[in-house]
């Protein structure tokens, strides 16, 4: 007779696993980007599949004077980022590496509500894939909005 093995609790050793939004749920949040101009209700659907997941965050595997990271959030110009997926930190990554050299981060998670409250206590604007060319997500003082990158 085969011993069953018994369900294991997420301890500090053993992290639990990242609650990712769907392809699906980024094209709705792409979706309501592309929005020209966007209500309060355009907002509602974004927020609430926000809510409940994870965002990817990166920090430098290295201590550099190039890049910081504070509670394993990289700090970049003055705000914190986070991205939608994988693919979205690893395009950022790779931006990093081709404008400023080679160098390695470490790719982690966390929950939104964290990252809200970690910018609120540092009064520091969290943005949401990071994109010098287009349309990304900003939480700053408590609200959820869209914001484009200019150059002065």
């Amino acid at each position: 007779m085969k011993r069953m093995k018994q369900h294991q609790k997420p301890t500090d050793e053993q992290p639990r696993e990242p609650n990712l939004l769907s392809n699906r749920e980024l094209a709705v949040i792409k979706q309501k980007l592309a929005l020209p101009h966007r209500t309060e209700a355009d907002w509602e659907p974004v927020k609430e599949l926000l809510k409940d997941h994870d965002l990817i965050v990166i920090e430098p595997a290295q201590k550099t004077k190039a890049y910081r990271a504070f509670r394993h959030i990289l700090w970049y110009s003055g705000c914190f980022l986070a991205f939608t997926s994988i693919a979205e930190s690893r395009r950022f990554i790779t931006e990093l590496n081709q404008k400023y050299g080679y160098m390695i981060f470490k790719i982690s998670s966390a929950s939104i509500s964290d990252l809200m409250d970690l910018s609120d206590a540092c009064d520091t604007p969290l943005v949401i894939d990071w994109n010098d060319s287009g349309t990304m997500l900003l939480y700053q003082n408590g609200r959820l909005r869209a914001s484009i990158l200019t150059k002065v």
